[in-house]
């Protein structure tokens, strides 16, 4: 991919459904696992069932309306362990652009990289995402987007021009954006991992 990701970092990966962020999550996450740097994941869809790897991933399945409750739990004990990288999908719901952050989350969102804790999360709608996260974000990977209200959120960081171009990406393209910059990029190839469904 030729892109230098630390496991201390904010991450920010955001598109439409099915279009490749789920897949690179996956391959995000089992780069940056280790036992010196455990993955945790709030995974509200079920879909990493299949990494799941015993102490090494910690995978929590949250009940309904408890997403935000257990992403700060994730997050408070991230922080008194350190050296841990968080992984939060439909993070819109808990990490909200209109409402409020846990203390605990916004607390390792603001000084995890201190403390060597990375958060990464994964959003369907961008624009229900905190800007605060997003703009700090190290690293963001922008797969397609069709809404025009994701599409305008986007162009307050790379321009109207190139969020234009997001509308267009392929399955499994994305953009990466870090440092004011933004490059095009092709899908990484990724070994296929047997599902835990089938």
């Amino acid at each position: 991919m030729g892109v230098e990701v630390k496991t201390s970092n904010r991450i920010t990966i955001c598109g439409m459904t099915g279009t490749g962020k789920t897949v690179f999550a996956k391959s995000l996450m089992m780069t940056m696992s280790s036992e010196t740097n455990p993955v945790g994941v709030l995974d509200p869809l079920d879909q990493f069932a299949d990494i799941e790897e015993e102490g090494v991933l910690e995978r929590v399945v949250p009940p309904p309306n408890q997403e935000g409750a257990m992403f700060d739990a994730m997050a408070d004990r991230a922080m008194k362990r350190g050296n841990m990288s968080l992984f939060g999908e439909e993070a819109e719901m808990y990490v909200p652009e209109r409402g409020k952050v846990g203390d605990p989350a916004m607390r390792a969102i603001l000084r995890g990289r201190n403390r060597g804790v990375g958060i990464t999360l994964i959003t369907r709608r961008i624009a229900m995402l905190s800007k605060n996260f997003f703009s700090l974000s190290d690293h963001v990977f922008i797969f397609r987007h069709f809404s025009p209200n994701d599409i305008s959120y986007l162009a307050d960081f790379v321009g109207p021009e190139t969020a234009r171009r997001f509308m267009d990406l392929p399955d499994y393209y994305f953009a990466h954006f870090a440092n004011g910059k933004t490059d095009f990029l092709k899908p990484i190839k990724i070994p296929t991992v047997p599902s835990a469904r089938s």
